[in-house]
């Protein structure tokens, strides 16, 4: 789906790109073609990453052409689920914006997640809508079911913005391995 509002909306993800890509090895990955596929195979040049776009869409190499996509862009023409099926890599940064019904963004991001390098991110468009009528068809619908769910685990952190036009972006880290100190030690 090609987006209406230009990339400067998607600024969230130029910032959180490069932190992520400076210090987690792997690849990028976005489902849902649009946008952000110029955006994140900018940021595959940038990091010398793979950047693997999954879509439905007739030709996807036909955005290749349009955008001067990089050799970084491997386009995948099919669903996500058909995608999952045969991909394996490890991923640093994820960005998925394809269907936007709850069970198609759950297997989504948990086909993602499973993949995603530790202090990898999996940001997720629609999971903030501002209204009612923006969790609507046609707009959000319900992928925002997601995010309350993710809020309510502590295996993962999530944070989530209202932009880009009023329907949000949620970033979720896979958790590293840390050390914490003891109860008693613990600062007041």
């Amino acid at each position: 789906m090609i987006h209406k509002y230009p990339r400067k909306a998607w600024e969230v993800l130029e910032v959180i790109g490069p932190l992520v890509l400076n210090w987690v090895p792997g690849c990028v990955v976005e489902i849902g073609a649009g946008v952000t596929t110029k955006l994140l195979d900018d940021l595959a040049v940038e990091f010398g990453r793979p950047f693997y776009s999954c879509d439905l869409r007739k030709d996807p190499n036909g955005l290749k052409k349009r955008w001067k996509l990089s050799k970084y862009y491997k386009p995948y023409k099919g669903t996500s689920d058909d995608f999952a099926k045969q991909f394996n890599e490890k991923i640093a940064f994820a960005f998925i914006d394809g269907c936007h019904l709850y069970d198609f963004v759950k297997r989504d991001f948990w086909f993602v997640y499973k993949l995603l390098n530790p202090g990898g991110v999996v940001c997720m468009h629609d999971m903030l809508p501002a209204s009612q009528k923006h969790a609507g068809p046609g707009q959000c619908q319900d992928a925002y079911k997601l995010r309350l769910e993710l809020e309510k685990r502590e295996d993962i952190e999530i944070f989530s913005w209202p932009y880009p036009n009023y329907h949000g972006v949620s970033m979720v880290i896979k958790k590293l391995r840390r050390w914490y100190p003891p109860e008693e030690e613990k600062w007041e």
